[in-house]
């Protein structure tokens, strides 16, 4: 376990893992020249494509212009909302999915399904059902890219090395996709919730293949601890521990609300993950609550230098 902790006062410059040591300068095939350890590309290209016209969900691809490399390194982003509003041009994601294509990354920021009513998501029976079509999309959005190199490789990517990353809501949704397979003992809700999204056919197995290499949560939970493997992707943390949406612990989400659905925050694991030999790293704010780092660009730059070499490690 690593942890680093950045108390309230100080939080904004006590710590930051990664310095820019020149300018960005644009580069061609840069990858033993710095590619994923600091921005090399000054100027980044956005394309936005459907990936499923009978929901209209969309995703948008990040790549560094100029960029001659074909085999670059894959992290899909989702975006935050308590799974009843937002979209992949949500501000947290266009920043990092920007400054990651800026590394020398393919960042894609994409749509999924949302609740249809706010208070589903205070049900913990249908807001389980929401989760899953949104599980359910992140998988069609990972297979679409990955098929995606077969078929000309557009994108110029790696299909082995991909990461799965998100913020509040997008977190526990990539959480959920890194780790949770058909071998947990998932509940008789969440179970018929999966069916009615497609079945496990339709979700991501992380037992299948080793592709996805690391899962980004910003703020985010998972139903049971236990169902993390040992074998899969490593974790890359931050939350604050007076979180009242997604809990630092265990308890209801959306303030503790007592119908709503229960999740497991960043320290139980990150035990859960120590206990278990799987890498893990966290960026620990105590006192601070919900997505600090969404109201703060310091706050912001903290995470995302905690952040880049974490990645860049698990990939390597």
């Amino acid at each position: 376990m690593k942890y680093r902790f950045l108390p309230l006062a100080l939080g904004v410059v006590l710590w930051a893992s990664c310095s820019k040591e020149e300018d960005p300068q644009s580069c061609n095939n840069c990858t033993d020249s710095g590619r994923y350890s600091q921005a090399l590309f000054t100027e980044v290209e956005v394309d936005s494509l459907q990936y499923d016209a009978t929901h209209n969900l969309w995703m948008n691809i990040y790549t560094p212009k100029d960029d001659s490399a074909t085999d670059r390194r894959v992290v899909l982003l989702a975006h935050g909302g308590a799974f009843v509003s937002g979209n992949r041009n949500n501000p947290v994601m266009v920043d990092y999915a920007t400054r990651l294509a800026e590394y020398g990354y393919v960042a894609i920021s994409y749509d999924y399904r949302l609740a249809s009513s706010p208070f589903m998501m205070i049900d913990s029976v249908q807001s389980l059902y929401v989760v899953a079509n949104a599980l359910a999309d992140g998988n069609t959005v990972l297979e679409q890219v990955i098929a995606s190199h077969a078929s000309g490789n557009p994108h110029g990517i790696d299909p082995d090395k991909i990461a799965l990353a998100g913020n509040s809501a997008g977190a526990v949704l990539s959480l959920h996709m890194g780790h949770m397979d058909q071998n947990d003992a998932v509940s008789t809700n969440l179970q018929a919730a999966i069916d009615s999204a497609g079945g496990w056919s339709a979700m991501h197995d992380p037992t299948s293949s080793n592709r996805v290499k690391a899962v980004i949560s910003l703020a985010g939970g998972i139903v049971n601890p236990s169902w993390l493997n040992a074998n899969g992707p490593e974790l890359i943390m931050a939350h604050g521990t007076w979180d009242n949406i997604v809990p630092y612990g265990c308890g209801h989400v959306l303030n503790n609300s007592p119908s709503a659905m229960e999740l497991c925050g960043s320290e139980p694991i990150a035990t859960q993950a120590d206990a278990i030999g799987l890498e893990n790293a966290s960026l620990i704010f105590p006192e601070l609550q919900h997505c600090p780092w969404n109201n703060s660009s310091a706050l912001a730059d903290q995470v995302f230098d905690f952040l880049t070499p974490e990645l860049k490690a698990a990939m390597d």
